[in-house]
């Protein structure tokens, strides 16, 4: 706990050493935001592939499992033209109460709007005496320190490891070309989705 807490203060100093700044958002702003950044971080619709989980039409879906979930923006800190997030989700599929969370960074012409995207972390299913990692992950990325070392650590991190990474452009998870996986039939053949 003392290693948390001596992070914690290098990490508040170098926060005050930057021009980050949390966002505080009206009550429905911030409702849409986290609809918005839904479509990119949860579930799709059933027999919903690629870009068109991004339709106009799925918007009820995405408001029912951001209910369903029990979503919650837990941080929002711009930095200059990027806005980091920390995304927290009640793992439904768990009998136990377990969360998770997803980390990342995004632009926006105009709040709630997302124009571009990045997940930098996922983590596993979290208890409730465990949901300090994921603020802590969240404070290394928006300190700009990398979580490759954690990559593997399956108390810290699910996804990105050293097979799978996010690609912004495509919007999807997708093996790193240096991943021995691309020599197993099943993910040659298997398309990215």
């Amino acid at each position: 706990m003392r290693k948390y807490f001596l992070y914690g203060l290098i990490l508040a100093f170098g926060f005050a050493c930057t021009n980050q700044k949390e966002l505080k958002l009206e009550a429905e702003k911030r409702t849409d935001l986290i609809y918005n950044l839904a479509v990119y971080l949860d579930d799709r619709p059933e027999n919903v592939s690629g870009d068109a989980r991004f339709e106009a039409v799925h918007r009820e879906h995405y408001q029912r499992i951001v209910q369903q979930n029990e979503v919650e923006l837990v941080r929002l800190v711009a930095v200059e033209d990027t806005v980091y997030f920390l995304y927290k989700k009640r793992d439904r599929r768990s009998l136990y109460e377990h969360y998770r969370f997803i980390g990342g960074k995004f632009t926006s012409v105009q709040l709630p709007r997302v124009d571009y995207l990045e997940i930098v972390f996922h983590t596993p299913r979290l208890a409730q005496d465990e949901l300090e990692r994921g603020e802590w992950l969240f404070d290394k990325m928006v300190a700009g320190n990398s979580l490759e070392a954690y990559w593997g650590d399956m108390k810290y991190l699910e996804w990105p490891d050293k097979d799978y990474t996010y690609n912004p452009q495509t919007r999807r998870w997708e093996l790193r070309p240096e991943s021995k996986l691309n020599e197993v039939d099943y993910f040659k053949n298997k398309k990215a989705d």
